[in-house]
């Protein structure tokens, strides 16, 4: 059964919990319960690349806090071209501010701040997009750090975490120019400033959706 269902999501939260946001926009259990369900279905479409589908449930769950429909509203605005790059990297610091790890750990590659990052692949939340994301991004991963003498070497996987999975090991050229992400993100907004008062939207996706974002 746990092969049938493919391969775990960290971001899908049937109970609504999107982590630290949640709150700021005023959504009870259900609303944000229902959000998920349009993540869900959102994913679906992403994997057979449907991207108008894809964006219109996506969009939904992202203007309702979704961190990983953030993520993966990203991956859509990428494969519609390479003029939406900037809005694919607006769209990967607001789920890097909402919480998610896999977008927070590109922002910081893609600013060459390696000392922040380990030597080993990344821990991957989003295992069934983050490498096409990270490949259209143009973000390299880590180069391998020398092991200090008479260290052991790093497990290749970390035990005990169903939910999540290293990234395998792939060889990495040297990497070109870094992408710059966008400035427009910033501070949590304060609570009289929340996301459902005030909306931005992002209009780019296939078949001139116009879907809203938080105005962070």
């Amino acid at each position: 059964m746990d092969e049938l269902a493919g391969p775990p999501d960290v971001w899908d939260r049937p109970d609504g919990d999107f982590g630290p946001l949640s709150d700021l926009y005023e959504l009870d259990i259900e609303a944000r319960q229902e959000a998920n369900s349009w993540y869900r279905l959102g994913s679906k479409a992403l994997g057979r690349d449907e991207l108008s589908t894809a964006a219109e449930w996506l969009g939904s769950a992202a203007a309702a806090g979704h961190p990983g429909a953030l993520f993966r509203l990203a991956l859509v605005a990428l494969r519609s071209g390479e003029d939406w790059k900037d809005h694919a990297w607006f769209l990967i610091a607001e789920a890097a501010r909402h919480g998610h790890g896999d977008a927070q750990w590109l922002l910081t590659a893609s600013t060459g701040r390696s000392h922040s990052l380990t030597g080993s692949a990344p821990l991957i939340e989003d295992t069934s997009f983050f490498e096409e994301v990270r490949l259209l991004l143009g973000v390299a991963l880590p180069l391998p750090q020398p092991a200090p003498s008479g260290a052991s070497p790093a497990p290749s996987r970390r035990t005990g975490t169903s939910d999540s999975c290293y990234a395998a090991d792939h060889p990495t050229a040297a990497p070109g120019p870094l992408l710059v992400p966008p400035t427009r993100h910033g501070p949590v907004p304060h609570p009289e400033n929340t996301p459902n008062r005030k909306q931005a939207h992002l209009t780019a996706l296939p078949g001139g959706l116009t879907q809203s974002v938080p105005d962070m």
